[in-house]
């Protein structure tokens, strides 16, 4: 069932499925966020999150990479843990990841969904 038929809505529904798979099925993502260990106070996601129409069309990527959020966001959800993540993209760091996820919560946390009447 389709809630909405504008594009731009349904590419943040699926951001919004992506990331309630990946919150769900991965416990790793729970650990990474819980562990603090991972927590560094400096990291903000306005200082790693780009988003420049020139790289991958616009789409939100780890800045100096051209690795997009929502990239990393699939690789949780097909069961990648943070430790494969970072030994295949040796350019990221656990920061990195970690404002990815929180860029995604951000995004998340302005999405409204208004169901549409037919």
């Amino acid at each position: 069932m389709e809630l909405c038929r504008w594009p731009s809505v349904r590419v943040k529904l699926d951001v919004v499925r992506l990331v309630r798979t990946a919150l769900l099925e991965q416990a790793d993502v729970y650990r990474f966020l819980t562990s603090p260990w991972n927590w560094s106070t400096t990291v903000d996601w306005q200082d790693r999150i780009i988003v420049d129409p020139k790289i991958l069309v616009g789409k939100p990527i780890i800045k100096g990479t051209r690795i997009a959020v929502e990239f990393l966001l699939e690789l949780f959800a097909e069961g990648w843990n943070l430790d494969e993540i970072l030994k295949n993209y040796p350019q990221l760091t656990v920061d990195d990841v970690h404002a990815a996820l929180h860029y995604a919560t951000d995004v998340l946390k302005q999405e409204r969904v208004y169901p549409l009447t037919v």
